[in-house]
């Protein structure tokens, strides 16, 4: 949702962020169902900084009966974007991560 603009033009994206972001909960809600149904070879890496979509995955593992700290579901966010809620995720018990960026854009992507 975020780089909606620079993707555009790949033709790839959905045409709107909340659509955009409706499909990334779409596609968590489906893994972290298929982890809680014991699925071999299902993990996660939901890195994502939007609040709602964090929210609506901590609410889903709830619901789910998940642990905080399964090994296979991680949360991670870019070093310096919302801080502040993986720092919440990481003290709640959640595995939590920050994406350090190095390098120039065109030699890391």
């Amino acid at each position: 949702g975020a780089y909606i603009d620079q993707e555009r033009s790949r033709g790839s994206i959905h045409s709107c962020k909340e659509q955009t972001d409706h499909a990334f909960d779409a596609a968590a809600q489906r893994l972290l169902q298929a982890a809680a149904a014991g699925r071999p070879r299902v993990a996660l890496m939901l890195a994502t900084h939007n609040r709602v979509s964090l929210w609506n995955a901590v609410k889903e593992m709830e619901r789910l009966g998940l642990a905080r700290d399964d090994p296979r579901i991680h949360f991670a966010q870019i070093l310096g974007m919302v801080d502040n809620l993986t720092w919440a995720l990481g003290l709640a018990g959640y595995n939590a991560s920050k994406l350090l960026v190095f390098g120039r854009g065109h030699e890391v992507l």
